[in-house]
């Protein structure tokens, strides 16, 4: 039974009535004062609303005057009388009125799963891995095998530190085997014919093995067309000898930290082509205690945590100077039997890449972000308690125009459903479960039917269809990853991730039952680290957000912010969101978008990347860009053209 209907049924007929009282009232008064063919036989006491006619026998007994002023002064008294009862009772209705209107989500009919759809909901269990496609050939002996290879000895009368031989010898050896393994010929040169091997620098690459570099030797063959790999710390760092050394606008300072500290890659850069941005490679520098800063780095220095010291934290350069070219890196080639780091795909991808940049080999890869944008962005709500703090969220976003996600829990939803309408008007609607309770650890079926039942009430309160899920508390399982395909879920926004700042491709294990999934992670703070973990105010909030998208602009990678209903109540989180939407709106590198959008789009890529067709009107809505390196070992941007990309593709 629909009882909000009842309701306003019953206040509408109470308002009817009303108005039929006060039409009688009305009438009764006009009819009286017109008199009547009775009139003669009847003495006329006159109010001033209402007549009152005295019959003959008993005239003597009023006086006309007197009667006239009582009838009067009680005629006003019962026209206000009824006038106030009806005015309360109508102001009564209209409050009652409004009050059910507005709370009218709390009496409608619960939209729920009905048996039927039960019975037809799968639970396939799903098996996934992460696209392992790599786009980088390895260095394999046919590629390099008309180059050359030179290790450059450093001078060993200035190397008194035993540390620094050490660092040296190990080098050596790292290389050696590196070398070796590739099947790449090579020769040493001992610092005292260094003259001599640079001077015949045709078709050969010459690796500086770390030490005492003579600059001024070096630079004037780069200019004349050497190609020098420039490989870890000078000695003088490493034997303290000096505070700090600059060497083609590279910084080299001590630096002494006791945490893990890897690499961490640039996207859409000459060493880095190809690579996703942000990913992690557990490589440790050949010497821990040294910090290289530059304002052209392909890769940088992270720790454990997944922060970089900054933007400036430099890992991996290359330069163009004049004929020749000029990498520095200090990623060991191979790792010693005693580091147990599985990396070694990687680093070869990363070394081929680095000897295509020597050798003047030109190769082209995707951009990173739709058209050749520097970084990604997007900006979300778990909109969970206190729901109503979405209104002026809503009414800042109409004004700013950007895209927004809302995670929504269906149950809440259902009690403000105007509200929930009035955010599909702003962006994406996605769920974020039918309860705030944990999905992890429930069986496979449960969490489908209740992720069914997230999707099918959005989709009846807003009428479109919801692609995206985020985890409550984002707690998952393996579970919570099968229930996305067997819902037609296109990805999911989990946790922050430290491997990497992009969306992940998961390719489902089973070949007859194919299925694709995008799998979307911060690499950035929230609204709880901020402001419940860290407690941070409104200045150093503002700090936090800055820095964080400064290092995930540089590195190329996603930045991804999500808040919750609750955190924006108080006027100073809501100052920060406003700033916040304020400065990307304002950034003309970023690739401001929904989730939804953000995942649309790396599936595109990845399509394009394996060489497929792509629809006309994706390529039309996110321009995608070609980016390559070029023979002269510069960077150049292309679009990807319609009807099939046939000529793009062959580029890549």
């Amino acid at each position: 039974m629909n009882w909000l209907s009842i309701l306003y049924a019953f206040i509408a007929l109470s308002v009817v009535l009303c108005l039929i009282t006060a039409v009688i009232f009305y009438i009764r008064h006009v009819s009286n004062r017109s008199g009547g063919s009775r009139e003669k036989d009847l003495m006329i006491t006159e109010g001033k609303f209402l007549k009152r006619y005295i019959p003959e026998s008993k005239r003597q007994h009023y006086d006309s005057e007197k009667i006239s002023q009582k009838v009067e002064i009680k005629n006003q008294f019962q026209l206000y009388k009824y006038a106030a009862i009806t005015l309360t009772f109508l102001i009564a209705a209209s409050g009652i009125g409004f009050y059910f209107y507005k709370h009218s989500d709390k009496f409608l009919q619960k939209i729920d799963l009905t048996e039927k759809e039960l019975a037809e909901l799968s639970s396939t269990p799903f098996i996934w891995k992460k696209s392992t496609e790599q786009f980088i050939p390895l260095l394999y002996k046919e590629f390099m095998g008309h180059k050359r290879i030179v290790l450059l000895s450093p001078n060993p009368d200035n190397e008194k530190s035993i540390e620094t031989q050490k660092v040296m010898s190990d080098s050596l050896e790292l290389w050696k085997k590196f070398l070796a393994k590739n099947e790449l010929r090579y020769r040493e040169c001992s610092y005292t014919g260094l003259k001599y091997c640079l001077k015949n620098n045709t078709n050969k690459i010459f690796i500086a093995l770390p030490g005492h570099w003579d600059k001024e030797l070096l630079e004037s063959n780069i200019k004349e067309g050497a190609h020098i790999l420039l490989f870890g710390p000078p000695a003088g760092i490493i034997s303290k000898e000096v505070e700090s050394l600059e060497i083609f606008d590279l910084k080299f300072e001590p630096f002494v930290t006791g945490e893990d500290r890897f690499v961490s890659i640039v996207g859409d850069q000459p060493l880095t082509l190809g690579f996703d941005a942000g990913q992690v490679i557990k490589s440790p520098p050949i010497y821990q205690n040294l910090k290289v800063s530059s304002e052209n780095t392909q890769a940088m220095s992270i720790p454990n945590y997944n922060m970089a010291y900054s933007s400036n934290d430099t890992r991996l350069y290359s330069k163009v100077i004049e004929k020749g070219r000029l990498v520095w890196l200090d990623t060991p080639p191979e790792f010693p039997e005693s580091q147990k780091i599985k990396e070694y795909l990687n680093i070869d991808h990363l070394y081929g890449n680095v000897f295509k940049f020597l050798s003047g080999f030109s190769h082209s890869s995707i951009a990173m972000w739709p058209k050749g944008k520097k970084y990604s962005a997007t900006i979300s709500q778990d909109t969970e308690d206190q729901y109503e703090n979405s209104v002026k969220l809503i009414e800042e976003l109409n004004r700013s125009e950007i895209p927004f996600t809302w995670f929504i829990i269906s149950d809440v939803a259902q009690k403000h459903r105007r509200l929930t309408k009035e955010m599909m008007s702003t962006g994406e609607i996605a769920c974020h479960g039918d309860t705030h309770d944990k999905f992890s650890g429930l069986p496979l079926k449960d969490q489908v039917e209740r992720v069914a039942r997230c999707k099918k009430v959005l989709k009846e309160l807003t009428g479109k269809e919801v692609i995206g899920f985020r985890p409550p508390y984002e707690e998952y399982d393996e579970n919570t990853f099968s229930t996305m395909p067997n819902i037609s879920n296109q990805y999911i926004f989990t946790e922050t991730a430290p491997e990497t700042m992009v969306p992940k491709v998961l390719i489902s294990s089973d070949e007859e039952n194919k299925r694709t999934l995008i799998s979307i992670n911060r690499s950035n703070s929230d609204d709880f680290e901020m402001w419940s973990t860290r407690k941070l105010d409104f200045r150093r909030s503002k700090k936090l957000i800055e820095r964080e998208i400064e290092w995930i602009k540089k590195i190329g990678g996603s930045y991804n912010m999500n808040f919750h209903t609750q955190n924006i109540g108080s006027e100073e989180n809501f100052d920060l969101i406003v700033h916040l939407i304020r400065t990307l709106k304002t950034d003309n590198e970023v690739s401001l978008s929904t989730i939804s959008d953000l995942a649309e789009w790396w599936n595109t890529r990845h399509k394009l990347l394996l060489g497929q067709v792509i629809p006309d009107n994706l390529i039309q809505k996110y321009r995608p860009t070609i980016v390559t390196l070029k023979n002269d070992g510069s960077l150049e941007k292309t679009p990807v053209k319609e009807a099939g990309n046939s000529d793009s593709q062959t580029q890549l």
